[in-house]
């Protein structure tokens, strides 16, 4: 997504499809055949049979009860099996999506430049990937007739297309278009069409900030010391507002954003007022917490997943997508976008990684021993005292 905003005339859709109570609906025989077909020991699907076959329930209103009946469907909410035997399904799901005739018409009669027809599946949460309108079609076609076969339904009223510099659209069921947004959650995170983390920082914020007025209320009726409430913020708040952010680089004043907020919560447990009034200036504060800019703690993580995508076999699609072909170097695009170019995060990380390691060939021993962990750290300590 990233790199389709950084090309020229880069064009995408991607369609967020939501599943209509997708574990209450699973037909029970129809996922004992997935289990097979995806090549799990006949005894293990004879105990997942085990489980769901002959289950009754009835419905109490007050007084009332109605008479026993029978479960054919659904996998228990709650239990940690059911969102393994779920993506099982969804694998053997998609696999005959992939192969069916209409989808593979599609792919060959397609010309454009892009992706083919991409599927990234988590749960029940899945996201389509395209640059072809018709390539999409025939995939959506396709899932939700096959779907049916193991009882799902799309939710179409929540199913969501984002369109980057594309004027597609996609049709479902009696042929309404797909309702047309410029972002949407997936995953925990705010996808946006113009590619920006600022508007997903600042939802991030107002859900930390939210949270911390939640746990303020406790603070309020509790004798819980400043260390205390600081080490609740670092396992409570700041998870929450720094999930996910490794994967994307911030702008500068996002940056600022994100120290601004880290400093507001740490005067909030240690109980010190704003500089205005206390004239505590933000680097006391940070000082008396003994605490770490919040941006570099973000560098750091960033520094470590860059080592850990360098040291990906080469075949891995994150090592494709982020680095060029053997080497540590960001692969970069030919077809640049017109006008000023974009800050990448590979490129970004990348120059951070060699200053890090002192020269891209120290960079590379780095890598391949336990030492990086400990090169990071030290590089996002000086950085951080900047």
């Amino acid at each position: 997504m990233d790199r389709t905003i950084a090309e020229k005339d880069g064009k995408l859709l991607l369609l967020l499809l939501d599943w209509s109570k997708a574990f209450d609906r699973i037909r029970t025989d129809s996922l004992l055949v997935a289990l097979k077909r995806f090549g799990l020991p006949p005894l293990f699907v004879q105990m997942v049979g085990a489980i769901y076959s002959g289950r009754r329930f009835t419905v109490k209103d007050g007084r009332w009860e109605s008479t026993h009946r029978e479960q054919a469907s659904g996998v228990s909410q709650g239990c940690p099996l059911s969102p393994f035997l779920f993506s099982i399904l969804m694998t053997v799901l998609f696999h005959d999506v992939d192969n069916h005739p209409t989808v593979c018409a599609a792919n060959a009669a397609s010309h454009h430049r892009g992706f083919v027809v991409t599927d990234v599946l988590y749960a029940d949460d899945t996201l389509l990937v395209d640059s072809d309108e018709c390539r999409l079609q025939a995939c959506l076609d396709c899932i939700i007739a096959l779907g049916c076969e193991y009882g799902l339904t799309l939710n179409w009223d929540k199913t969501v297309l984002l369109r980057i510099r594309h004027e597609g659209s996609v049709k479902g069921p009696g042929g309404l278009e797909a309702k047309s947004q410029d972002s949407a959650i997936y995953l925990g995170g705010l996808l946006n069409t113009s590619g920006a983390a600022t508007s997903e920082l600042t939802r991030r914020m107002g859900e930390a900030w939210g949270s911390l007025v939640k746990l303020e209320s406790v603070w309020k009726h509790a004798n819980i010391t400043s260390d205390r409430k600081h080490l609740l913020l670092k396992s409570l708040i700041f998870p929450k507002l720094m999930y996910g952010l490794e994967s994307v680089w911030l702008f500068v004043a996002d940056r600022r954003r994100l120290n601004s907020f880290h400093v507001k919560c740490l005067r909030k447990a240690y109980g010190i007022k704003h500089s205005y009034v206390s004239h505590v200036s933000n680097a006391e504060v940070m000082a008396v917490a003994k605490a770490q800019q919040l941006s570099a703690q973000l560098l750091e993580t960033q520094l470590r997943l860059y080592g850990r995508i360098a040291m990906l076999d080469a075949q891995s699609p994150q090592r494709q997508v982020a680095l060029a072909p053997d080497s540590l170097r960001p692969a970069l695009s030919i077809h640049k976008a017109r006008g000023r170019p974009r800050i990448a995060w590979a490129p970004t990380i990348y120059g951070h990684a060699v200053a890090a390691a002192g020269s891209e060939q120290l960079l590379r021993e780095a890598l391949s021993t336990d030492s990086w962990r400990g090169i990071v750290r030290k590089y996002c300590h000086r950085v951080g005292q900047a």
